[in-house]
């Protein structure tokens, strides 16, 4: 299952509801809606990716393809603006 975790360098903060990153290289500010806060939470606790497509598609009564979709589509934004780190499988 991979991991990941917050990218150290990156300054974090939940304001009104919205969890805002700062990213130090690129000077920018990206900031989850409330429906991005949940994959982030889930993300965070090491949830595996099925069950939080299962979750998400469950609290915002999508389909489980849309849910795939949009999970896949915010991890991959996370990850390519270097907020998200993949960790190694132990």
């Amino acid at each position: 299952m991979t991991k990941y975790i917050l990218n150290p360098a990156v300054a974090m903060q939940e304001v009104q509801g919205q969890v805002m990153f700062l990213t130090p290289d690129e000077y920018d500010v990206l900031t989850l809606n409330a429906s991005g806060k949940f994959i982030w939470r889930a993300l965070m606790a090491n949830t595996p990716r099925d069950e939080i497509v299962a979750s998400f598609a469950a609290r915002y009564r999508i389909s489980q393809a849309q849910a795939a979709r949009d999970v896949y589509q915010l991890v991959e934004q996370l990850l390519a603006k270097r907020v998200l780190l993949e960790t190694p499988d132990e």
